[in-house]
């Protein structure tokens, strides 16, 4: 099911399936090769949290580590919701490294 707010170019994706992680990254495989977002207004959020190395350098996602804890050092803000766990997958396809597109 698709459903969203087009007029700003969010559509947002829920499939019932055995295999959603399968799914998930089918979609944000093509939407990294057309230089979409992984995320919009909601954030990365704990799904996403190990794609966020398909659309962000190494550089960028170590900023992003910084921030967080220079802002949240005891780390009790919506822990595990948007950093990496460091489990990321390879992306399935040739990642161009950081894009345009806003994690």
């Amino acid at each position: 099911m698709l459903y969203g707010h087009v007029a700003d170019g969010n559509l947002h994706v829920n499939v019932a399936t055995a295999r959603p992680d399968a799914v998930r990254d089918a979609v944000l495989e093509v939407v990294v090769r057309y230089q979409g977002s992984i995320s919009a207004e909601h954030g990365i959020g704990r799904d996403k949290r190990d794609r966020v190395d398909w659309v962000r350098s190494p550089d960028e996602v170590a900023a992003m580590r910084a921030l967080k804890a220079a802002l949240d050092p005891t780390g009790v803000l919506n822990p595990g919701a948007l950093l990496p766990s460091g489990r990321s997958a390879a992306p399935p396809f040739a990642a161009t490294g950081s894009s345009s597109a806003s994690a």
